[in-house]
């Protein structure tokens, strides 16, 4: 994980619809949570699921969706995005 993240590591989970190529990733499962070192929220990763029988902490993001241009390799990208950005908002 980024500088100013913590846990130094971690593991990420994504769910993947049947309709997806089709539809959209817009979520992020992670274990164990991932917070700011500094204390301050993180905006929409309130929500927990359980995958698996262990609560991973939602971040619920959504963005544009291109059926042909976007995949799982895309949306990873989003999502290490998301935590830089999340790291570096003052």
């Amino acid at each position: 994980l980024p500088e100013g993240l913590t846990p130094r590591a971690c593991s990420v989970a994504i769910r993947i619809q049947p309709t997806y190529l089709r539809t959209g990733l817009d979520m992020a499962y992670f274990l164990p949570a991932v917070t700011r070192i500094d204390g301050r929220a993180i905006p929409a990763v309130d929500v927990q699921q359980t995958i698996r029988g262990q609560s991973w902490r939602r971040w619920s993001r959504h963005y544009q969706w291109s059926e042909g241009r976007d995949s799982l390799a895309s949306h990873l990208l989003q999502v290490q995005h998301w935590l830089l950005e999340a790291a570096n908002t003052p």
